[in-house]
């Protein structure tokens, strides 16, 4: 099964009954926190703006640092990963316009990739990863202000994320 040959969306994928050596996992993502309905990821800008989603939250708040400061977030959610394939479609809503219109495949990423990906934008002095354009709120906060975030992030167990 090769990627190009999974179907779009999640609501076509769980109809196919096709699901080969996908599993059930919690992934995560980055996203800046505002009160809107929709997500704004940390994005990874060598893969055309991907969201940022793993199944290493260690390797997600390396990536998070990186980051310029925003009000932000681990979001914790369940996907149907595929490690082999590197990819996973999220399931964060179940209606029939989330599943059919809006839950497409996605790439998940390994730890190994991330670290490489962070190595490197250090080494060019690039940024490896960007938040996700088209927020217009601000959500701007204070570099001390973001790394406590984070840390706090960091020292919350897997229990202590909201669903």
């Amino acid at each position: 099964m090769e990627p190009k040959s999974l179907p779009t969306y999640l609501g076509d994928f769980i109809e196919s009954q096709n699901h080969g050596s996908f599993r059930l996992a919690y992934v995560y993502f980055l996203e800046i926190e505002h009160k809107s309905m929709e997500i704004f990821p940390a994005v990874a800008m060598t893969v055309s703006l991907a969201p940022v989603v793993t199944t290493d939250k260690e390797a997600l708040i390396e990536v998070w640092k990186t980051l310029p400061p925003k009000r932000s977030k681990i979001t914790k959610c369940l996907g149907y990963i595929n490690k082999k394939l590197g990819v996973v479609y999220l399931i964060i809503g179940l209606d029939d316009n989330y599943l059919k219109k809006q839950s497409e495949l996605r790439a998940l990423f390994s730890k190994v990739e991330l670290e490489s990906w962070i190595s490197r934008a250090k080494d060019k002095g690039d940024k490896g990863f960007v938040w996700a354009p088209g927020f217009i709120t601000e959500s701007n906060i204070s570099q001390e202000e973001f790394l406590e975030t984070i840390r706090r992030a960091a020292e919350n167990t897997d229990e202590e994320l909201p669903d």
